[in-house]
C-alpha cells in the first residue's frame, strides 16, 4: 500500500509539473507543442471532436482546470472502489439488477426515501421496462440500495463541495461532462493533451475554437463520404450484405450487451422508430460492469454495433459502419474468413478505398494485417477477382493452426512454420510468404543505399510496421433522413455514432493494453455457415423523465 500511495504522489507530482511547464511557455510555443500533441493523439481528438457544440465547449471549459478534473477523477476512484466492494458479495443476478437501475437519474433515491404504499406512483416517472425490476429490488433487497444511495450522495456532496471554488461556467461543464462519462475518462487518459488544450484555450481562445470548429467540419464531411461510400457499396454487393445480416445475428448471439425486452416492436408495419432507453448511461461514479470487457457505459439497442437495422422485406437500412467492436470481433476469427469470405473481400475493399480514415473497417482491416504480416503481403490482399478464394485459404489454415497449438502446448507453431510444414495445402500464402521476405529485403537495401549507417535490426523491424495504423474510432455522422418521417431517426443515430467514437476509442486503448482474450475473441475451429434469420425492428417509445435533485 505504501509503494501504491508513493507511485500515486509521484504521478500526481508529475501532473503538477506539467501544468506548472505548460503554464510557462509562451502562446505561440504552446500552439505549436498543441498542433504537434493533437497529431500524437489523434485517435482521442477525433473520438471527441464530433460531439454537439455545447460539448466541445465544456471540454474546453474544464480543460482549463486541470486540477479539478484530477480530483473528480479521484472522487470516482475511491467511490467505484467501495461500490464494487459493496454489491460483488451479492449473487451475479443481483449485481446486474442493481447495475441496472444505477443507469435512471435518482432511481434509487427514489426507492430509498418513498414508503412503499406510494412506489407505483413513484415510478411513474420511470421507463414502464424498469418498474417490475425496481419493485423487485425494493422488496428484497432495500439494504443495499440504501446503500449505494449514500456513496451516491458522498460522491455528489465531494464533488459540489470541490467546485463551489470554480467558476458557475466550469461548474457547469464539468457536471455536463459527469454526464459524459466517455469524453470525460478520455480527458482524462489523455491528460497532457487536456492540459495543454485547457492552457491554449486560456491564453487564445479565438485560434483553438477556430481550429476545433474546422477539424469539425473537416471530419464531418470525411466521415459522410465514407458512410455515403459504404451504403452505396452494400447496394452494389448484395451477397455482402446478406452475409453481414448473418453475421450480425452471429455477433448479437456471442456477446450479451443487449436486452431485447428493452427494444419493441410492431411485427406487422414495422415502422422505423426509435426509443430512448439506451440514453441512460451508467453513472460515472460508479463505472460500468465489471463483466465487460472494455469500457462501455451503456446498454445498447441490438443494432448498434451492426451499423444498421431492417427495414421493410428485411432490407437493411444502414445507419453507419460497424462499430469496431464488431469489426474486430470479425476479423479476429480465422472462422469468418472461411465462412464469410466475399464480406471479408467487401472489407477489404473499403480498406483500400479509404486508407486514411480512422474508420472501424479501415482499422481492424490495418490491424489484421499487422497482426499477419509475415504471411500476408501487399499483393495477397489486394482483388484481383480471387481474393475471397485467398481468404478461405487463410481461414481454414489458421483454424487448422489453432488446433493444432492447442493440441500440443509447448510445442505450438508460428503461421510461417505452419505454411512451411503445409506447402501443398496453402499454395497461395506458401506464395505470400515469399513475397513478403521479398518486399522486406528490398526495404532493407533501399535503407541502407540511403542510410549505410543505419542498424540493420532496427531497419528490418521499421519495414515490418512499415504501414503505420489509422486511429481507432468509428466515425459515422450521415444517416438518411427518408428512413424516417418525423426525422427522429436521423437525430438519434447522429447522437448514437458521435458515443460510439468514445466508446470504440477506449476499446482500442483497451486491446492496446489488455492481453487478455475474451471468449467471443477466441478462434473457433468450426467450419459452418448458419442460416440469416429476421431481426426484430426496433420501435419509438418516449418514457417520461424525472427531474434531478435540486430542480
Amino acid at each position: 500500500m505504501a509503494i501504491f500511495k508513493k507511485c500515486k504522489w509521484s504521478m500526481f507530482s508529475s501532473i503538477l509539473l506539467i501544468i506548472f511547464i505548460t503554464n510557462s511557455i509562451n502562446g505561440q510555443e504552446n500552439r505549436t507543442i498543441f498542433i504537434d500533441l493533437v497529431k500524437e493523439e489523434q485517435e482521442a481528438v477525433n473520438a471527441i471532436v464530433l460531439y454537439p457544440e455545447e460539448t466541445r465547449m465544456a471540454i474546453l471549459n474544464a480543460s482549463s482546470y486541470p486540477e479539478a478534473l484530477i480530483k473528480i477523477e479521484s472522487i470516482q476512484s475511491n467511490t467505484r472502489a467501495s461500490f464494487l466492494d459493496l454489491v460483488e458479495k451479492y449473487p451475479q443476478n443481483v449485481q446486474e439488477e442493481i447495475w441496472d437501475l444505477t443507469r435512471y437519474p435518482n432511481l434509487i433515491n427514489t426507492l430509498v426515501i418513498t414508503p412503499e404504499p406510494d412506489i407505483d406512483n413513484a415510478l411513474e416517472a420511470y421507463p414502464e421496462i424498469i418498474h417490475q425490476r425496481a419493485k423487485k429490488i425494493f422488496s428484497t433487497n432495500y439494504d443495499l440500495l440504501n446503500l449505494v444511495d449514500e456513496l451516491n450522495f458522498i460522491a455528489e456532496s465531494k464533488c459540489n463541495y470541490l467546485l463551489n471554488e470554480y467558476p458557475e461556467d466550469v461548474q457547469n461543464s464539468i457536471n455536463h461532462l459527469i454526464n459524459q462519462p466517455e469524453v470525460l475518462t478520455i480527458l482524462m487518459d489523455n491528460i497532457k493533451l487536456t492540459i495543454l488544450a485547457g492552457n491554449v484555450y486560456k491564453n487564445d481562445p479565438k485560434w483553438l475554437l477556430q481550429k476545433i470548429d474546422s477539424l469539425h467540419l473537416q471530419l464531418a464531411i470525411e466521415n459522410a463520404k465514407e458512410l455515403e461510400d459504404w451504403k452505396q457499396s452494400l447496394e452494389d454487393d448484395p451477397e455482402s450484405a446478406e452475409l453481414l445480416k448473418e453475421v450480425s445475428e452471429k455477433y448479437t448471439e456471442e456477446y450479451k450487451y443487449y436486452d431485447d425486452e428493452y427494444y419493441e416492436y410492431d411485427s406487422k408495419d414495422r415502422n422505423i422508430t426509435v426509443n430512448n432507453y439506451y440514453d441512460y448511461n451508467y453513472p460515472y461514479w460508479f463505472g460500468y460492469p465489471t463483466w465487460y470487457t472494455y469500457p462501455r457505459w451503456r446498454v445498447h439497442p441490438y443494432w448498434y454495433d451492426w451499423g444498421f437495422y431492417y427495414g421493410p422485406n428485411n432490407r437493411i437500412i444502414v445507419l453507419g459502419l460497424p462499430s469496431f467492436n464488431f469489426t474486430y470481433w470479425y476479423f479476429g476469427m480465422p472462422s469468418h474468413h472461411y465462412n464469410y469470405s466475399p464480406l471479408s473481400t467487401h472489407f477489404a475493399n473499403h480498406y483500400y478505398g479509404h486508407r486514411n480514415s480512422t474508420g472501424s473497417v479501415t482499422t481492424s482491416v490495418s490491424r489484421w494485417r499487422t497482426n499477419n504480416r509475415d504471411i500476408v503481403s501487399d499483393k495477397w490482399i489486394k482483388d484481383d477477382g480471387k481474393l475471397k478464394n485467398r481468404f478461405q485459404e487463410f481461414g481454414i489454415a489458421e483454424v487448422k493452426r489453432n488446433e493444432y497449438n492447442r493440441n500440443n502446448p509447448g510445442r505450438e507453431i508460428t503461421q510461417s512454420e505452419f505454411i512451411s510444414k503445409n506447402k501443398a495445402k496453402y499454395p497461395t500464402l506458401t506464395q505470400s510468404i515469399k513475397q513478403v521476405q521479398t518486399d522486406r529485403k528490398n526495404v532493407l537495401n533501399e535503407t541502407k543505399a540511403t542510410n549505410p549507417k543505419t542498424n540493420s535490426v532496427r531497419s528490418t523491424n521499421r519495414a515490418t510496421k512499415k504501414e503505420k495504423q489509422p486511429a481507432r474510432s468509428s466515425k459515422t455522422t450521415s444517416v438518411n433522413p427518408n428512413t424516417s418521417k418525423s426525422g427522429e431517426l436521423e437525430q438519434k443515430t447522429r447522437s448514437i455514432t458521435n458515443r460510439r467514437k468514445a466508446e470504440d476509442f477506449h476499446k482500442s486503448s483497451w486491446e492496446n493494453t489488455s492481453t487478455k482474450r475474451t471468449k467471443s475473441q477466441q478462434p473457433k475451429t468450426q467450419i459452418k455457415k448458419s442460416k440469416v434469420t429476421k431481426t426484430k425492428v426496433p420501435q419509438k417509445s418516449n418514457p417520461k423523465s424525472k427531474k434531478s435533485k435540486g430542480n
